[in-house]
């Protein structure tokens, strides 16, 4: 150790004092449960890397540099001396900064991604869709948040008549109503043709509502009965709902596979279902929200129908509906020049020609309009390609009324 004017420079004291001090800082985050836990991991991590060894050389190097170079004592070799100082923190402020990340960060890490495998290990086979948030939700939220600057993530509101908008609208505003005050979730049923958004109404009350989100369809509940599983499976889906910590909407696309009506089922199995699912469902519940979709509501069972608080048909789109959902479409598939092919007489003549479309065949239709486009030679839109692309269309839809009338 060398002293000038008070000043010393102890190599080993420095290297001591920096695993000292960076220990002595994690141990005051034991509140968090992290100071014990990575202690003894961080003195390791230190000594592994020699920073004790470095501060001693440091020190070492600079007594030698004092008796090599004939500088007179006092304030100008104080200056060398804490320039010196401050050179080596320099070094050591990275070295404690990279030694904080590893030591707290990568634990973190690790339980994160651990939880992360749990979870979709121990995912409920009948769940097709999940979005639910987790303990380590709060690790992504920057990464949400970042992305929410790039990309909307607001679901896209679904596009229907004003009287079953301004229902949606109160169903949703009921749901942050029920949550904030603790009440007790009301169940939906939605009913009508395939295509016409039922999914949709789904996706943007969950994203509304900020509730965790599952979706399982009826139609797969086949493969599970001939394993003989159906009822542990769906015992297990709706038992981890409950034990979520926050509320879930569970969706049942093709509702009629689960819950069809007992007095037309022969099969021992789809009661087994059906009692399963009644005996979860008997009681009002603050922990998840049922919404069921069906084309065939006939179908469905007495005691399911009586668990329904709101039962909402969802038809094809008017003809005020089909013009804002073609000029969506539009806009979607015909960005900038091609979007103004479209002007006021042809919308009033695809209006026109699309009654009785959902808004799926729409989609598709505009789709067509695309791919037909990019056919041709001169990829480009004319009256007769949109003409028979909707006169396609339009007799297809025709054709398929027709057989099933025939039946």
């Amino acid at each position: 150790m060398i002293s000038v004017n008070n000043f010393s420079v102890d190599g080993q004291t420095i290297g001591a004092g920096l695993v000292a001090g960076i220990v002595n800082g994690l141990s005051q985050l034991d509140g968090a449960g992290l100071g014990g836990r990575f202690g003894d991991g961080l003195e390791k991590f230190v000594k592994h890397f020699e920073l004790e060894g470095a501060g001693f050389h440091f020190g070492e190097n600079l007594t030698k540099a004092i008796h090599r170079f004939s500088y007179p004592v006092g304030s100008e070799l104080e200056s060398i001396a804490q320039r010196a100082s401050r050179s080596w923190l320099k070094i050591s402020l990275p070295t404690i900064t990279l030694t904080s990340v590893v030591t707290i960060g990568l634990p973190l890490t690790m339980n994160y991604v651990y939880y992360r495998a749990l979870h979709y290990l121990t995912r409920p086979k009948l769940a097709m869709q999940m979005d639910q948030r987790s303990r380590f939700s709060f690790l992504t939220a920057p990464l949400r948040m970042l992305g929410s600057l790039f990309y909307s993530s607001k679901a896209v509101k679904p596009v229907f008549n004003p009287s079953l908008t301004k229902k949606i609208d109160e169903i949703q505003q009921s749901l942050e109503c029920i949550e904030k005050n603790k009440g007790y979730f009301q169940n939906l049923l939605l009913y009508g043709p395939g295509g016409t958004g039922k999914t949709m109404i789904v996706q943007y009350l969950a994203t509304q509502s900020e509730m965790d989100y599952v979706m399982m369809s009826g139609g797969d509940l086949a493969q599970y009965i001939q394993r003989g599983e159906h009822v542990t499976e769906l015992n297990y889906l709706i038992e981890s709902i409950q034990k979520s910590p926050r509320p879930t909407i569970l969706f049942i696309d093709e509702a009629e596979g689960l819950c069809m009506n007992r007095t037309s089922s022969t099969s021992p199995a789809r009661l087994e279902l059906i009692n399963a699912f009644l005996n979860h469902t008997g009681l009002p519940n603050q922990k998840f929200m049922i919404i069921l979709a069906t084309n065939r509501m006939e179908d469905l069972d007495d005691a399911v129908l009586s668990r329904m608080d709101h039962k909402l048909y969802i038809g094809p789109p008017e003809a005020s509906e089909r013009e804002t959902i073609l000029k969506m479409y539009i806009e979607q598939f015909f960005p900038g020049k091609d979007a103004l092919f479209f002007d006021a007489e042809k919308m009033e003549y695809l209006v026109q020609r699309t009654e009785g479309f959902t808004g799926r065949q729409i989609f598709k239709m505009v789709n067509d309009f695309l791919i037909r486009k990019m056919t041709t030679k001169e990829n480009q839109l004319t009256d007769s390609l949109i003409q028979e692309t909707v006169e396609h269309f339009v007799e297809q839809e025709k054709e398929i009324v027709r057989k099933k009338g025939e039946k």
